[in-house]
């Protein structure tokens, strides 16, 4: 079956992924990036680029047209790339994973969203499910520089591979 929704992201939307966690298959997460060009000619160090994680549900149960609704977000460095890395095959880092303290969580996917991001960094992310609340975060886990010593400024990360 093919459905559709719509949902303002206000920045341009850049990529979509669904998690591939069972327990979290409605719950789709959309990357957003945005350019700011200075008034320096364009230089790629004097351009901001900001971008905004958006934690989606999308209701696929009605009948009539599903409904896809903001979670919540996450204001980051620009993004060009999220994947998702499912950790039922890699168990030694899932119990990395639930060993990380996350304060009044009553669930986490068992998955890490990458996030491929214009300041050169890669970040991963966590999604759990609040004790106080049935809101779905992304909860930031781990940095990595991926730029080199001798990188320019402005160096992006572009994609992500796991």
């Amino acid at each position: 079956m093919i459905y559709s929704a719509s949902l303002d992201t206000e920045l341009d939307a850049d990529a979509v992924e669904f998690c591939p966690d069972e327990e979290f298959a409605n719950v789709a997460i959309c990357g957003t990036y945005k350019l700011e060009e200075s008034d320096a000619g364009g230089r790629a160090d004097q351009q901001t680029r900001h971008g905004r994680l958006l934690v989606m549900n999308v209701d696929t149960t009605s009948k009539l047209e599903p409904c896809a609704s903001m979670e919540s977000s996450l204001d980051v460095s620009g993004v060009f790339d999220i994947k998702w890395l499912a950790l039922d095959t890699h168990p030694a880092l899932w119990d990395t994973v639930r060993a990380a303290p996350q304060e009044g969580t009553v669930d986490a996917a068992r998955a890490l969203l990458g996030h491929a991001a214009a300041d050169g960094f890669l970040y991963t992310y966590t999604l759990t499910r609040a004790t106080d609340e049935p809101t779905v975060r992304l909860t930031r886990f781990a940095d990595i520089d991926c730029r080199s010593d001798d990188a320019p400024d402005g160096t992006l990360a572009l994609s992500l591979a796991w």
